[in-house]
């Protein structure tokens, strides 16, 4: 059986660690660190090298059945238990290992099941996802079976052969990890270069420089494809392209789209062997449609090809010149490819020759006639090298001197179309315009020579991205803080400066320099800006905005404990009781006006927004303990069936005086709840049907009702309201929720409000009735209209009484809005001066 029965308390861990045969302090540190695990090491292997992926963070482990048999995987065996412990707690940090031919398909399957574990937990506890690497002989049935085929379908892990760099050896890998060496096999069933029992010392470097490159950038081969945007490319399969793209596109592919739209011809094409030595072969290509430029002038329309045959230096080494295929074998790779042959960029417009001369052509044939014979006495079986060259010219009228020997062969008509197909591949994957075909066809035969002559290392590819020096002379120093190299592309060597190069910027211009640099790549705008630890020294001026200090441990355990009844969905009055217990010996940061207008001691926390003055946002408590704030939301919406509220209160012990909420929403309600039993403590609120009056300010009463309050049944009412908290006896825990003006709370606190499960209502003010804009529109007529005073005579004592009531009383609150706000003013003053005197 390959699931077992786990505890996953760090309790239970420690039996499983006691029973392994490890150090006391090994053990310990495996309790909270994660771990690096080899497995299945063999007799003989020397895994000094892995001690490198140790850091204050990560604890090496190998699991060789060499050093003992309780570091065994198979069954239920104490190793297995505490790798799967370890794996569903998120620290597995990676798993390497070659697992033995004698029990193949168990300890696959254990260690494949180990890493899935080891993923979904490190997922959880949102750790780095692990790495893995498995080796098997390329030619085992394991990469057959189902299982594996199936777990590689789910997770796309690569299957891949690495060679470590100077060796002769060979693995047979799957792995995510990015392995760097001398690769140039693939996939199960390529034969090993030689077989090994067990990891070299080169290999385990190479694993190890895999994993700390992992640390940096996890899992580099799904990165890699999702850039490339096709899901069915293996990595090793973007590698081999990405270095036929760095070499121009040689050798010729035909799966590659730009190979085969720029030299495929369809026909069958024979290599011809040179049949003479130190001889110059000429041909003259053009006119073509398009005029050409290069870095000496412009308007080429020809094109002289010269091949030089040449006895073969040591390390000579040619581009591979394609074998076309036969006009009935298909292609394959790239799709149905359009093809337009008036489009051909080198197809040449007629342009007559004039007659060769009878002389010339008497003496041209006496010539060749002598070398036929020659060459038939010597029979001749050197080696030959050919090296290519190519002049750009705007006249086909050409002279040569009389030491020029000229043998017009068969073979320089090829290296025409060679040099012709090399020039279409090089501009388009170039992305330079076709009037620099003179300067692609000058680069191919450049290239050809230097591979021929054994100078391959000084290539540089066609249009590659290069920075060269831009010097300013006779400024007197004026610019020197500027940037002194500028980028272009490489369009080949200088033609007028020995070792020089011609670089082509993005304005079309043509420089030649000696100073060039390639490869140069942007690690600032790659990797960003470096992360630095400042140590800071001691403060001595108080910053004017406050900092959010850490949770502590008490208020860490308040939040996995209300996450933990959020996940299990208990939101009832007694989950709310622990939960408030414990806020209840932290620093409780409540409503400063619920503690104020209180007439005995009371506690209480409150969550969600607030609104002073004309600033609204989150309250600290919504940002330190999300969390909680959550779950005090959705207890609210379970219990007392509100949907649309900003603000969630509990309070313990509070006798509040007799008040209106002015800075709530008119628009909305105050709901209020009991969460434990208690004797009295009911709220009276005022109302037309009420028995009872109350002096809400000096002068002016109100008729009112008192409404007992229990758990289980909510009350609700306007915020408009006077209310007052009735005498009681008992624990009297209550939870409120209300609104406050949401006016000027912007865009981004609304929407983290809404991720924390506050639904703010619209917020609108309440228009008034369609008789009361009637009845102020008339009585605005009868004011101006002099003639109509007496029909409102009677009445007008009255109304004046009432609006001038209606004045006082819009005073009398602004006055103890004004009252309330100094008071708070006050209280955060203390509070910072409280915080002062701590930190001094």
């Amino acid at each position: 059986m390959l699931a077992v029965d786990l505890d996953l308390s760090e309790s239970a861990g420690r039996e499983y660690l006691k029973s392994l045969p490890m150090r006391r302090s090994q053990r310990k540190s495996l309790l909270t660190e994660r771990w690096a695990v080899k497995l299945y090491e063999r007799e003989g292997e020397s895994s000094q090298d892995f001690k490198m992926v140790e850091t204050d963070k990560v604890v090496y482990v190998n699991v060789n059945i060499h050093r003992s048999k309780g570091f065994s995987i198979r069954g239920d065996s104490p190793m297995y238990r505490a790798l799967m412990w370890a794996a569903c707690r998120g620290q597995l940090e990676g798993l390497v290992g070659s697992p033995p031919s004698n029990y193949a398909a168990e300890l696959c399957a254990r260690q494949l099941l180990l890493w899935m574990v080891a993923k979904e937990g490190a997922r959880l506890h949102r750790q780095v996802s692990p790495y893995l690497l498995m080796t098997m002989d390329p030619k085992s049935g394991w990469w057959k079976t189902p299982m594996w085929q199936g777990f590689q379908r789910e997770y796309q892990i690569p299957v891949s052969q690495a060679a470590p760099t100077g060796t002769s050896e060979s693995y047979c890998t799957a792995t995510n990890l990015e392995l760097c060496g001398d690769d140039e096999g693939w996939g199960p069933g390529v034969d090993a270069s030689s077989r090994v029992a067990g990891w070299s010392v080169r290999f385990h470097r190479m694993i190890v420089k895999g994993i700390l490159a992992w640390r940096t950038r996890p899992e580099p081969l799904m990165l890699l494809s999702a850039t490339v945007g096709s899901g069915a490319m293996s990595a090793e399969e973007l590698r081999k392209w990405r270095r036929h793209v760095a070499n121009g596109h040689l050798s010729y592919n035909r799966h590659c789209r730009t190979c085969v739209e720029t030299a495929a011809t369809g026909r069958s094409h024979r290599r011809i062997i040179a049949p003479s030595c130190y001889t110059l072969s000429l041909d003259l290509a053009g006119p073509f449609r398009i005029k050409g430029e290069s870095g000496d002038a412009k308007g080429y329309r020809y094109a002289l090809v010269g091949n030089y045959t040449m006895p073969s230096t040591i390390g000579f080494k040619d581009y591979k010149i394609p074998d076309e295929l036969p006009p009935d074998e298909p292609e394959g790779g790239v799709g149905h490819i359009p093809l337009d042959e008036d489009d051909d960029l080198f197809k040449e417009a007629k342009d007559e020759f004039p007659e060769n001369p009878r002389e010339n052509q008497k003496e041209m044939e006496a010539a060749n006639d002598e070398y036929q014979k020659l060459f038939k006495e010597i029979k001749d079986t050197m080696t030959y090298q050919n090296l290519h060259f190519m002049v750009p010219l705007k006249t086909r009228d050409c002279q040569f001197n009389e030491y020029t020997v000229i043998v017009l062969e068969s073979y320089v008509g090829r290296v025409v179309k060679a040099l012709k197909r090399r020039a279409r591949t090089l501009l388009q994957s170039s992305g330079l315009p076709r009037s620099c075909w003179p300067l692609a066809m000058g680069y191919a035969a450049w290239a050809q020579r230097e591979f021929a002559l054994g100078r391959s290392g000084s290539v540089v590819p066609f249009g590659a991205e290069v920075s060269i020096k831009a010097r300013v002379f006779g400024q007197g120093g004026k610019f020197d803080l500027d940037n002194k190299w500028d980028s272009g592309q490489f369009v080949g060597p200088a033609t007028e400066l020995r070792g020089g190069y011609v670089v082509r910027d993005k304005n079309g211009r043509y420089l030649t320099t000696m100073h060039m640099k390639t490869n140069v790549v942007d690690v600032d705008e790659l990797v960003g800006p470096v992360t630095a630890e400042a140590v800071l020294p001691m403060p001595v001026k108080r910053m004017r905005t406050k900092a959010m200090r850490p949770l502590t441990a008490l208020e860490q355990q308040i939040v996995e404990l209300a996450a933990e009844y959020d996940v299990d969905e208990r939101y009832d009055e007694q989950a709310v009781l622990n939960v408030y217990a414990l806020l209840e010996r932290t620093r409780l940061q409540g409503s400063k006006a619920v503690i104020r207008r209180s007439q005995t001691t009371s506690t209480s926390w409150t969550t969600g927004m607030f609104t002073h003055g004309g600033v609204s946002g989150l309250r600290q408590t919504a940002r330190r303990m999300p969390a909680t704030t959550a779950f005090f939301t959705k207890v609210a919406k379970e219990l007392m069936g509100e949907e649309h509220f900003g603000v969630v209160a509990v309070t313990r012990g509070a006798q509040l005086r007799v008040h209106r909420d002015s800075h709530n929403d008119a628009s909305t309600k105050n709901t209020v709840m009991a969460l434990s039993a208690f004797q009295g403590g009911g709220l009276c609120v005022e109302g037309p049907p009420g028995d009872q009056w109350r002096q809400v300010t000096p002068g002016r009463w109100v008729q009112g009702k008192t409404y007992e309050l229990r758990p289980g049944a909510p009350l609700s009412f306007s915020p408009r309201k006077w209310h007052e908290t009735q005498p009681f006896q008992g624990d009297r825990l209550v939870m409120m929720v209300y609104t406050p003006r949401t006016n000027n709370l912007s865009d981004e606190d609304r929407r983290e409000l809404w991720e924390l499960g506050f639904d703010l209502p619209e917020g609108r003010d309440p228009m008034p009735a369609e008789g009361e804009i009637q009845l102020k529109k008339q009585e605005y007529i009868l004011d101006e209209d002099g003639a109509l005073e007496t029909f409102v005579k009677g009445e007008a004592p009255e109304e004046e009484t009432s609006v001038m009531d209606q004045s006082l009383l819009k005073v009398n609150e602004l006055q103890q809005q004004m009252l309330d706000e100094m008071i708070d003013r006050s209280s955060l003053l203390q509070d910072l001066v409280e915080e002062e005197e701590e930190r001094l």
